[in-house]
């Protein structure tokens, strides 16, 4: 892909965009820079009627024929791009679930060319996992419990003693002076 100057991408946002099919799929609203080169990667495509739906579609490969922008991929595919957070910054991620969307490798500078394979024929193959969480309950036995409930009675003799405090008077006593 060519680089893409700022008087380039202001004369794209007044242009159609049409598919592979020379279909109208809209008009773009914004630009997404690489990080690293500060070039336009991505366009972000208003869609649909009036303009209500937003995708994103891939600059590589777009051409400019005819006052019009041309992608390389059909208005099935564009439309049914997966929807990625309009927050202004497209993080890795959401760029490599694009990427694959549009069938293309994702690699880290995505501005230039893929990157070129040595002489040599290279087979690189990279094996992408996930993990998932379930969260909840289940019930499993882990033993039997048996409860018995009995009564046992003892015989005791109770004694009872019982205490008694008496108050006496110093005046009864006959010692009055």
């Amino acid at each position: 892909m060519t680089a893409v100057d700022r008087e380039t991408m202001n004369r794209w946002r007044e242009m159609v965009v049409v598919d592979c099919n020379g279909a109208t799929v809209g008009t773009i609203s914004e630009f997404y820079l690489d990080k690293g080169s500060r070039l336009p990667t991505w366009a972000l495509l208003k869609a649909g009627l009036l303009g209500t739906r937003q995708t994103f579609v891939p600059l590589i490969g777009v051409a400019e024929r005819g006052g019009e922008l041309h992608l390389p991929y059909p208005r099935s595919q564009i439309t049914s791009a997966p929807g990625v957070e309009i927050d202004g910054e497209l993080t890795p991620d959401e760029e490599a679930v694009l990427f694959a969307h549009y069938g293309m490798d994702y690699w880290e500078d995505a501005v230039t060319e893929p990157p070129q394979q040595d002489d040599q024929d290279r087979d690189d193959a990279v094996t992408r996992s996930e993990e998932e969480l379930q969260v909840g309950t289940a019930e499993r036995e882990r033993g039997r419990v048996r409860l018995r409930k009995w009564f046992e009675t003892e015989s005791v003799q109770l004694r009872r003693e019982e205490v008694r405090q008496e108050r006496i008077d110093t005046d009864t006593d006959g010692l009055r002076g």
